[in-house]
């Protein structure tokens, strides 16, 4: 990745050794691996209880007049940590893979020429993809969120295409690809705008009165103000 630049290697050879791990980056690693240990001990511990048939018992409970709210708040305490352990552990699993690329010498490094072909090519692989995914949506306002995510997703895709294949010394796409930027950074701020103007909901202020012990209650509802601002 350094001495390509001056040696000039197409092969992907590289005489640079990987950079030694910070303290930092074990700390975060560690975090992901309990993260990830701990989905997948409540995965199999969720499937065991299946197969015991705690479905059977929990209805039977209900119907013989046991505690049925208890059980009801426990089940959605167990489902909304796990929804939270697996969303840490996907993102830990992209940093990892990250980290793999970007600071180890596992895979080969180098340089990006950049050609009209590799540029344009990907595009055209995304739009005859994009004509078997569509979907319909009821929402009829101008800028509603179903479109603005969708514009926002092909402009991911198109500044993803321009990093890859080394656009950015080309003045006139670097320049329309400032304008995606711009453009993304205006429908983010625009949708979240429009959220909190017509539901008048700013939870953020609300979670830190009621405190730590009621996030598995609050991070189960879809449309709470915290989980739209993280996202």
């Amino acid at each position: 990745m350094y001495c390509n630049d001056h040696m000039n290697h197409n092969d992907g050879t590289c005489c640079s050794k990987p950079e030694t791990t910070t303290n930092l980056q074990i700390v975060v690693a560690a975090f992901f691996l309990v993260c990830l240990v701990s989905t997948i001990a409540l995965l199999i511990y969720r499937r065991r209880l299946r197969r015991n048939g705690l479905k059977i018992r929990t209805e039977n409970c209900q119907r013989n007049g046991g505690v049925v709210n208890a059980e009801t708040s426990t089940k959605e305490l167990a489902q909304s940590l796990y929804e939270v352990l697996t969303s840490l552990s996907k993102f830990g699993i992209i940093m990892a893979y990250f980290y793999l690329c970007d600071r180890t010498d596992f895979f080969m490094k180098e340089n990006k020429y950049y050609t009209h072909v590799n540029f344009f090519l990907p595009f055209a692989y995304i739009m005859i993809l994009g004509f078997f995914f569509t979907e319909s949506t009821e929402k009829t306002e101008m800028l509603h969120r179903d479109q603005t995510d969708e514009w926002k997703g092909w402009m991911q895709l198109v500044i993803l295409i321009y990093h890859i294949t080394g656009a950015s010394k080309i003045l006139p796409i670097y320049m329309h690809i400032r304008v995606l930027v711009s453009g993304y950074l205006f429908l983010t701020g625009f949708g979240h705008f429009t959220y909190f103007w017509k539901k008048g909901e700013y939870d953020l202020f609300r979670y830190c009165q009621t405190g730590c012990r009621y996030l598995p209650q609050y991070w189960s509802i879809r449309n709470n103000g915290l989980r739209r601002m993280l996202e």
